[in-house]
């Protein structure tokens, strides 16, 4: 949770960065945000999918972020044009944030999921020597 604050606290801060340094800093507050996260999207889906369908999952999972990307320039760009800048920057910081909350608020509710997914451990066979 505290890396996707990291992300939305830094690309928010683009907004009033005003000079090469100033953006330099938000740079690298959203990458290690991003860099503290990186694979665990990907391991959460994994733990949670079923075994014949982690495939689907992953690949499902991807797509949605592809479609996220292309809508989040689009829309971007839109309000941007038309809003201002303040407020594409204020939306990302509260979106970003309500986002990182809203995935902390599933923390259980995964960890649940995953742990049905878990395989029962078989018991040892015992093993006469002979």
């Amino acid at each position: 949770m505290a890396a996707g604050v990291l992300i939305a606290i830094g690309v928010a801060l683009t907004g009033v960065a005003d000079t090469a340094w100033a953006y330099a800093a938000t740079v690298v507050l959203w990458s290690l945000g991003e860099a503290s996260i990186g694979g665990i999207h990907s391991s959460i889906i994994q733990s949670i999918a079923p075994e014949h369908a982690r495939g689907r999952y992953q690949g499902a999972f991807q797509w949605s972020w592809g479609v996220a990307r292309f809508s989040a320039l689009t829309v971007g760009t839109a309000v941007y044009a038309h809003a201002g800048p303040a407020v594409l920057w204020w939306f990302s910081a509260v979106a970003g944030v309500i986002a990182a909350l809203g995935v902390g608020a599933l923390a259980p509710t995964i960890a649940r999921r995953a742990a049905a997914q878990e395989p029962e451990a078989e018991p040892e066979k015992e093993t006469v020597a002979g």
